[in-house]
């Protein structure tokens, strides 16, 4: 694994850091790092600095099919320590403008293969 380096973006912030690789020659990270203190205005460091995204830039959505029945899934039960770490990540979600909520007619599920034990099974059940 690559060794990596934080370096502080903004002397009024130290909080704002980057990481560089140490790997790196040296003309390179400087580079990296003038174009970062250059382009703050650019960046987003948290979910505040990123007030205001135009939908018509950028926006995310779920091609649902109107016939298809809703499909329950199995629960899947976390570690107490997991739900807890969980909770606190979506209870930060609303303090942001940009994310909405979406409620969709059914669940979203994984596709996944199964193997099975006899061929003739999978050809009949795969016939055209």
């Amino acid at each position: 694994m690559e060794e990596i380096e934080e370096v502080s973006n903004n002397e009024e912030d130290p909080t704002k850091t980057i990481r560089v690789g140490k790997n790196l020659p040296p003309a390179v990270r400087e580079d990296v790092i003038n174009t970062v203190r250059d382009n703050q205005d650019a960046l987003g460091w948290s979910h505040s600095d990123m007030t205001r995204i135009n939908q018509n830039t950028i926006f995310h959505a779920l091609n649902i099919q109107k016939d298809v029945t809703p499909v329950r899934q199995k629960r899947r039960p976390l570690d107490p320590v997991r739900v807890d770490v969980v909770k606190a990540e979506v209870d930060k979600l609303p303090t942001n403008d940009f994310l909405q909520e979406s409620l969709y007619p059914f669940g979203l599920q994984t596709q996944c293969w199964s193997q099975t034990r006899n061929m003739e099974d999978m050809h009949r059940l795969y016939r055209p």
